[in-house]
């Protein structure tokens, strides 16, 4: 079954594919062995869905930090630390992200952008 995009159905097709986009980076997530339980786990998926959809990041802090900030009303270097937080604590209890990452601990900008080009 093939869906035909027209004018009516553009913004259905549109929030199912951001929908999907949101869920395979959350599902990608839980396989690499993140847990949820760190704040910066949201943070994570919301940067990839970010870097995803603009395609070209200029400025990693105003683009990513900045904007995260924003929509959940906290400081940059809270976005940055949580990030950070959430990325060591996986690394060092999962060995999905050793392996994935061939035990090199990456920066946030690193990790965030070799996830997405993953989706």
């Amino acid at each position: 079954m093939t869906l035909e995009i027209n004018k009516d159905n553009l913004n259905t097709v549109l929030h199912y594919y951001e929908r999907n986009i949101k869920f395979d980076i959350y599902n990608f997530l839980f396989n690499l062995g993140m847990n949820c339980k760190y704040v910066g786990f949201n943070y994570i998926a919301d940067a990839v869905e970010i870097i995803v959809k603009k395609k070209q990041i200029v400025n990693f802090e105003s683009d990513i930090y900045l904007t995260l900030a924003k929509r959940y009303e906290v400081l940059p270097d809270s976005i940055e630390r949580n990030i950070r937080t959430a990325i060591k604590s996986s690394y060092s209890q999962s060995e999905n992200m050793k392996k994935l990452f061939k035990n090199n601990m990456l920066s946030n900008k690193k990790f965030l952008i070799n996830l997405s080009t993953r989706f």
